[in-house]
């Protein structure tokens, strides 16, 4: 992660795993898309090819966001940047202004209008971890809330399942 150790205390975000130096615990799942908005699908009424992106258009993940492992496999299907961000948010602003292609989570484009899903097959699907520096995570007030989610968050998926 790019973000110094002090600049936060409990870090929610898409991993493959816990950092060495962290503990934590997955706590969601999230489900990707591929978007653009009106202008990008009028200008390009054919669909891309499954499983390539080479000639199109995409908003590419910079910073610490292109480390996440769905950006790196989006980045393999061979789009051509023209935009790149740090968020998500960003992406779907981008995306819904016609600039290209973004992969965003579901759950961030589900609610806006401006975006159409592109049909895409074998979209990734990623863990969300809940993190804490180890040194962070012993201070008592940091390990009370890691308990209370840890629990909370268990009773909750068992709820919905």
């Amino acid at each position: 992660f790019a973000l110094p150790d002090d600049d936060f205390d409990v870090l929610v975000t898409p991993l493959e795993s816990a950092p060495a130096d962290m503990v934590g615990s997955r706590i969601a799942h999230l489900d990707w898309g591929l978007y653009a908005g009106q202008a990008w699908l009028d200008r390009h009424p054919a669909p891309p090819a499954a499983g390539r992106l080479a000639g199109y258009a995409v908003i590419a993940a910079s910073g610490s966001l292109a480390e996440v492992e769905a950006y790196r496999w989006f980045a393999g299907l061979g789009g051509e940047p023209v935009a790149s961000a740090t968020s998500p948010l960003a992406m779907a602003e981008l995306a819904a202004h016609g600039v290209g292609i973004a992969l965003l989570p579901r759950l961030v484009a589900a609610g806006d209008g401006r975006l159409t899903e592109l049909a895409f097959s074998g979209l990734p699907r990623s863990d969300v971890w809940m993190v804490a520096k180890r040194a962070t995570a012993e201070r008592p007030p940091v390990a009370a809330f890691l308990k209370w989610s840890r629990r909370n968050l268990k009773e909750r998926a068992r709820a919905e399942s």
